[in-house]
């Protein structure tokens, strides 16, 4: 029985270690890709959808009316 198990644990081991191989090579061409992008551009811009910052100003807006409300009663 422990015989058994050693031979699956070994060639588990390998297929393990193969996929692993072929997922960091399939990985290398989007490494490549973003190295290249990131090292091109000399200025960061950041994308922020101000629909989303307005929501969240309402909502804290509310929940602190809200808040007052009840403590004042």
């Amino acid at each position: 029985m422990y015989q058994n198990w050693k031979r699956w644990n070994t060639a588990a081991r390998k297929w393990l270690w193969i996929l692993v191989v072929l997922g960091v090579a399939a990985a290398l061409p989007v490494g490549y890709d973003r190295l290249k992008t990131e090292s091109t551009s000399k200025n960061v811009e950041f994308v922020f959808d101000y629909r989303d910052l307005v929501d969240v100003s309402v909502y804290r807006r509310v929940r602190r009316i809200i808040f007052r409300r009840s403590w004042t009663g």
